[in-house]
């Protein structure tokens, strides 16, 4: 499990990097960015595994893309998630 969560954390390192630049490159005003958490009948993971792995990494891709000023279009993660939007926020914050 910790060699899995340093990958997932090194997947998420290099989305944030792509939020980056492309912010830089373009000043896009919605970023999108998909992952596959399940089937049409049950998520890969169960919910707490979830949380305990993905959720902290996809909170910090969701932060590089509000904390831009930036809307972010991830799409709801259902059972996975437990706050009403996948990054805990659903508004983006003025860019410094």
């Amino acid at each position: 499990p910790e060699a899995f969560g340093e990958l997932v954390g090194a997947i998420a390192d290099y989305k944030i990097e792509i939020v980056k630049r492309a912010y830089d490159a373009a000043r896009p005003e919605v970023f999108m960015f998909h992952d596959d958490w399940g089937t049409s009948v049950s998520t890969f993971f169960a919910p707490d595994t979830w949380r305990e792995l993905f959720k902290p990494h996809v909170k910090r891709i969701c932060d590089a893309i509000l904390d831009r000023g930036m809307a972010s279009a991830s799409g709801k993660l259902r059972a996975n998630a437990t706050t009403s939007t996948p990054c805990g926020r659903s508004t983006p914050r003025s860019p410094s």
